[in-house]
């Protein structure tokens, strides 16, 4: 059976990895492929647009002075093992300076909460176990990034053109770790 680690403590130790078995429930298994697939197709699509997946469920777009960020995340994924086979997908924008040193990333950006999400009529769900809705969802998530995301971050990128001096920004450390920048930086 397949193993990850975990934190835990215990005492004698501030904290200790310990082998952890995997999830064996067959829901959890079938939701997490259709979340990974769901991720695979996004990233071809937000690829057009300029961004790159530089974590498992995180995408970026750098920019002269900027980095505009795309989160996927699954809905009730706090709670443990799914309970029904419906996976519903909640979108996060944000965007950061480059030379940012905050550790954690503010999710200031459009989100598909749920009063947006029925205005905008964008179905961010779909059936993981017979796949009923997925090209719906999918194509419902890029829907969102284009008429939600895109002109917040082109205002975005309008109201800081010259607001720094036009000094040369490079990605601070912060930045390069939390959003997994080493990744495209170092080609």
């Amino acid at each position: 059976m397949p193993t990850s680690t975990a934190l835990v403590r215990q005492p004698g130790y501030l904290w200790r990895s310990v082998p952890q078995q995997m999830p064996t429930n067959p829901l959890t298994v079938i939701v997490r492929k259709a979340f990974n697939d769901a991720c695979r197709d996004f990233s071809f699509a937000v690829a057009e647009r300029g961004f790159t997946r530089t974590k498992t469920r995180l995408w970026v777009r750098l920019n002269e002075q900027t980095i505009d960020v795309i989160s996927l995340f699954r809905e009730g994924s706090s709670y443990g093992a799914p309970i029904g086979g419906t996976l519903d997908i909640r979108l996060n924008s944000s965007a950061r300076l480059l030379n940012d040193t905050t550790e954690y990333l503010a999710l200031n950006g459009p989100q598909s909460d749920v009063a947006r999400t029925r205005n905008g009529k964008y179905h961010l769900r779909f059936n993981a176990k017979s796949r009923h809705m997925y090209d719906r969802c999918v194509t419902d998530l890029i829907r969102f990034v284009d008429t939600e995301c895109e002109p917040w971050f082109a205002e975005l990128k309008r109201n800081s053109v010259g607001s720094t001096n036009d000094t040369v920004m490079v990605p601070s450390a912060e930045s390069r770790k939390l959003l997994g920048l080493d990744r495209i930086l170092d080609h």
